[in-house]
């Protein structure tokens, strides 16, 4: 199930992680709003676990047939019934 969310959600943990790093870099150069340099490492360190589990949710999606385990189902198997 938690397979599942993440394959589903893995598009959108990169586009949030774009735009943390954005948001960021704009807080950082001084173009935006002042944020405390604390608060821009932290969101540099989200965006880091964000495109982390971007990169896993895309794997997971695009795994070759011999990786699955024997018994186990596809996702797209479970949605046929």
């Amino acid at each position: 199930m938690l397979r599942r969310w993440l394959i589903r959600l893995s598009w959108s943990f990169l586009i949030v992680a774009l735009a943390l790093t954005y948001d960021s870099w704009r807080g950082q150069s001084g173009q935006g709003p002042y944020r405390p340099p604390w608060r821009i490492t932290l969101q540099y360190a989200v965006a880091a676990v964000l495109f982390v589990l971007f990169i896993a949710g895309t794997k997971l999606r695009h795994r070759g047939e011999q990786e699955y385990r024997q018994g186990e189902q596809r996702d797209d198997e479970h949605r046929d019934k």
